[in-house]
Formats: structure tokens, sequence, C-alpha cells
């Protein structure tokens, strides 16, 4: 591989404005001495390397290093046979010769490998089959449903570990091999998606048994309506039949609200377009916390005994531009959310900072909705961490009193 010299051009602006590029990336790096220069070797004006986008520079990133590494190795092939033609000795450096194309295929090629070490064994698929069979045809326990997550994630887990990424045959140039390892890093992401979605279907309750939640949304865009209906079919198939004493949420738009916020208000959901991520959920699971009986005392008497004695921290504003402040846990955990231990008062939160604390309101919290985001979006992580948390919620959704 060719080795770029060592030492970078003189600091100064020209230096500087390198480095600030690099700072901006969402993975910053110190400078390389190919980013100061074209593809043909020439050192570049600071005034080019100051008005390049990301895109362009990345672009002469590519053009620089295939430069660098075609030139290694045709000297190696002159070097060892004396022929300037490093394809008639099927050199494993030929793909640099093919041109950026060529790298992006095999870059692909080696990220789709990787993935495929990430599959399941069928001895995995099997054991997931029977307990699907068995909670699609019964209501499970809160706590076996809680195993099976944190089973399934024991096993990637571990497969994960044991897979070796691959290698590229001939050693890849900076700018390829970071190429490389991120399309690596998105391979394992999709993976863990997937299995996050997989656990997810752990929560589902038998299609006899789920609470069909009935939304009242006219003239919502199509992409918001979506997301709604997605949520809605979440929180109905994790809520046991008849456990939700109102199963009516009306939604619509309050233009209002700051851009992309959100709210519950008696047994209604406002917001502002555009939204993102599993907002609708969070909105809902404030629903179930007011209409699922002894699920809001439960889970605020969990609260209580977590953060008992915790001291409140200011975090900031709130998306409605309220000061919020949350209680520190007392229970030798933190919160997964800093929101999940808001505390809600029945006076005005800037007295907080003279030393009057109001009285808090006890019937509003964040620990539902929050636990039903991450059940959403990432279920083991709460199961892990919460597993108290998470065996009351899922406990008192399937329970079978009304």
């Amino acid at each position: 591989m060719a080795q770029f010299p060592p030492t970078l051009p003189p600091d100064g602006r020209i230096g500087q404005a390198v480095r600030d590029a690099l700072g901006r990336l969402p993975q910053p790096r110190e400078p390389e001495w190919a980013d100061f220069i074209d593809a043909e070797g020439r050192l570049l004006p600071i005034e080019r390397l100051r008005r390049e986008s990301p895109e362009e520079r990345d672009q002469r990133r590519a053009e620089v290093d295939l430069a660098l590494v075609q030139r290694q190795a045709l000297f190696r092939s002159v070097a060892s046979s004396n022929i300037a033609i490093p394809q008639v000795v099927r050199d494993p450096a030929n793909v640099f010769f093919g041109g950026r194309q060529a790298v992006d295929r095999q870059i692909e090629q080696l990220a789709r490998r990787y993935a495929h070490r990430l599959r399941p064994t069928a001895a995995e698929l099997s054991a997931r089959r029977q307990f699907d069979l068995r909670s699609r045809a019964n209501v499970l326990p809160a706590e076996e449903v809680r195993r099976e997550i944190l089973r399934r994630d024991d096993f990637m887990q571990r497969l994960i570990g044991a897979a070796t990424k691959p290698r590229p045959a001939a050693e890849y140039p900076p700018h390829y091999q970071r190429m490389l390892d991120a399309a690596i890093r998105q391979a394992e992401a999709d993976v863990l998606e997937e299995a996050a979605a997989n656990q997810r279907t752990c929560l589902i309750l038998p299609q006899r048994e789920r609470t069909t939640i009935r939304i009242f949304a006219p003239g919502l865009p199509e992409d918001e309506r979506r997301r709604l209906d997605q949520a809605a079919q979440f929180i109905g198939a994790i809520t046991r039949k008849g456990r939700l004493s109102d199963p009516r949420i009306a939604v619509g738009i309050n233009k209002e609200l700051a851009a992309g916020a959100m709210r519950y208000r008696n047994g209604a959901i406002e917001f502002n377009p555009p939204t993102q991520g599993s907002g609708f959920i969070h909105e809902m699971a404030h629903h179930l916390q007011h209409h699922v009986s002894g699920l809001g005392r439960d889970s605020a008497e969990w609260r209580r005994r977590v953060s008992k004695g915790g001291k409140l921290q200011l975090m900031g504003v709130d998306s409605q531009g309220r000061s919020w402040y949350y209680r520190e846990r007392t229970d030798g955990r933190a919160w997964l959310r800093d929101y999940m231990g808001r505390v809600y008062f029945r006076g005005d939160p800037m007295l907080l900072r003279v030393g009057n604390i109001p009285e808090e309101d006890n019937d509003r919290m964040e620990v539902v909705s929050c636990a039903c985001e991450i059940l959403f979006s990432n279920p083991v992580e709460i199961a892990r961490h919460d597993p108290e948390l998470v065996t009351l919620l899922i406990d008192s959704l399937r329970s079978n009193v009304p």
C-alpha cells in the first residue's frame, strides 16, 4: 500500500482550512496528505479547498486515492516482472484499474458477505418459530415475553461477536477503507434493525385478543396518516381487548404548535407537521396511561420508588417552549431517556430557580409514553435495562381484568 508522507503541508491557513472542513464531517478526522492534492499530485490552492462542497471533496479523495494505488500497483508490477500492466498477472489490485465503480461494487459485495454471516441459524429460527406459535395461540406472561426478547438479542450479539469482517484481497487506500468500514457498519445496523423488528413480534398478542384503536383523523397528509396507522396498529396489537376503556382517539393538526411538535390532551392528539419517528406511539401511550385501569397508578408508583429523593435537573425547553425538569433516579440506574423522568408541576416551574418548588402534578408523567416508544424501536433496550418496568407495562396491557 502506498504510504502517504507523514509530514503535512506546514500549519497555516491551508492546513486550518482542511482541518475545519474535515472537522465538520459526521465522523471528524485528521487531515491526510491526499486531502491537499488533486489526482495529478498537485497541491491545491486554499481558495479551492475552502469552496469545495462535501460531495466534491469526497469525489476528489476517491480520484486521488485511486490514482495513488494504481501507481503503486504499476510500480510493483514493473519491479517484479518488468511488465507495467498488472492485469496480466492477476494481481488483486486489478480492481483499482476498473475505476471507482469497480471498487464500489467490491465494497458492496464485501458488505453483503458480512451481512450473510449474520443470518440466524436453522436452530435459532426453529426456536423463534416455536415461541411464535405459542404466542399466536396464547396470551403469554410478561416475564416469558421479556426472556424471549433477551434470548433473541443474546443470540444476535454472539453471532456478531463471532463474525469476522471481510477484508479485500488488495489493501484499500484510506478513502476506500473508510467506505468499506462504513458499509460494514451499515450492514450491521441493518441486521440489528431487523433484529429489533423481530423482537417486537414477541410483544404481539393473538389476533383475537388485540384491541382495535379507532382513529378519527380526517384530512391528514398521506405520510402522516401512514405513521399514525402504524402507531395505532402497534398499540392495539400489544393491548388486550377490553383493557382500554376508550379505544377512540381523535387526531388533528394544530398550526399553533411548533413545527414537528405533538401533544396529547383530553383523549385527542394534536400535532404540527412534519412529524418524525415514533411520536404518535408516544402520544397514544399517554392515552393508555389514562384509559387502561391501574396502568397510570402503577407506573407512577414505580417512578416514585426509583427516583425517591432524586435531585431535580433542568433539561431545557420542550417543544411548546416550556422549561422542563427531570428527577434523577436513585435506584442505581439512569433513565433510558431523561424525558422519562420528567416532572410536571401544578405551578410555574420557573419558581424552582429561586428555591420555591411548586406542587408536583402526579397525574402527568412520561414513563409509559417513553417506555412504549422504546418497546417499538428497540425492545431489548428496555427489557434489559428496566425489567421491572417492562414487566409491569406488559402485564398491565395483557391483563384479563377490564
